[in-house]
């Protein structure tokens, strides 16, 4: 398990956190769920297939067990999974709500969420018929069978998949599209299964303010991530950045490939501060790169083409690579100009 999958893990576990994510998509980021209406579930998912015997006549016309084969078990682990409890008046509504993170694409991901909502409702089946065999209750045929009665009713599983990569999903969302096959009238009687998919490049940026907690920052920074004047600027302009859990920092450094500090026993953390010297190293980086290779070359082309890296990448001005080269801006520009012809 890479550390993208341990961090979100951590973070998305969070049930105030949680909460805001099903707000936002179920509920248009209107706060409907909190996390007192969340109580955590096993995220182990098993059921168990039992195996029948195989019976043959002998020449006698008896029938004889063959072979006996084990029992074979199936056991998933969820990201996250939660029972979603909603008080009204006099009576309740129980609901199971999952969570799966990804950062890469995932081609399978629709039958692998299609297998954890199933193996959801056969747990809820094999607890119904538990009871029933606990209580004693008289039933017959497929009642006495399955331990499923009439009256018996399921509790609805819904699945959210967070998407922390930053490429475009180019992979299914529904079962159907899976199918390859040009008649598509046979596709009438396969049930199709569609995921929900939360996608940060996908999120417009007036909608990040419908988060309420640091999940919104942690995706909008996902979503500039490929862009560090773009992530600079987000910084820079929301206070929330200067105030920021350890948690969050981590799942940001993990899915974007930063590297914002998080120093042994800091409870908050000011990312502006934390931005600030990333630049320093790489710019200092830049520097003893450029000397080091202005010393060996006896020339100051090392010096210059490591500078315009970092005035590409925006993590200097141009006037400071000029400055730190001893040139005016145009020289610099120029000497730049000439080492990429």
């Amino acid at each position: 398990m890479g550390m993208p999958d341990i961090a979100s893990k951590i973070f998305m576990k969070d049930s105030e956190v949680f909460a805001d994510l099903f707000n936002f998509v179920i509920h248009d980021g209107k706060q409907e769920i909190t996390e007192k209406m969340l109580y955590d579930k096993d995220s182990t998912a098993l059921l168990i297939l039992p195996t029948k015997e195989e019976t043959v006549a002998d020449n006698e016309g008896s029938e004889k067990v063959k072979s006996k084969q084990k029992d074979k078990g199936v056991q998933k682990y969820r990201d996250v999974f939660k029972e979603l409890i909603i008080k009204k008046d006099s009576s309740a509504e129980y609901i199971f709500v999952g969570e799966e993170n990804e950062k890469e694409i995932t081609y399978s991901i629709v039958p692998t969420v299609m297998t954890y909502d199933s193996l959801a409702y056969m747990e809820q089946i094999r607890e119904i018929a538990n009871e029933h065999r606990k209580s004693k209750e008289k039933a017959e045929g497929g009642e006495f069978l399955r331990g499923f009665h009439k009256e018996d009713k399921l509790k609805p599983v819904i699945t959210v998949v967070v998407y922390w990569g930053t490429k475009e999903w180019d992979a299914a969302t529904s079962l159907h599209e899976l199918f390859d096959i040009k008649d598509k009238h046979y596709l009438k009687y396969v049930p199709n299964y569609n995921i929900t998919l939360l996608k940060p490049m996908d999120i417009e940026e007036d909608d990040f303010s419908k988060f309420h907690t640091e999940l919104g920052p942690v995706l909008k920074l996902v979503k500039h991530s490929e862009n560090k004047n773009s992530i600079e600027t987000c910084i820079n302009s929301d206070l929330v950045y200067k105030d920021m859990s350890p948690q969050a920092v981590r799942l940001i450094n993990a899915v974007t490939g930063a590297n914002f500090k998080i120093r042994d026993g800091e409870e908050r953390i000011d990312m502006s501060k934390g931005f600030e010297e990333i630049k320093e190293e790489y710019t200092a980086e830049g520097r003893a790169e450029g000397r080091a290779e202005g010393r060996a070359e006896g020339k100051v082309e090392g010096m210059i083409s490591a500078l315009s890296g970092l005035v590409e990448k925006g993590l200097i001005t141009l006037a400071q690579a000029a400055n730190e080269a001893n040139m005016s801006e145009t020289e610099f520009e120029r000497n730049a100009k000439m080492q990429k012809a």
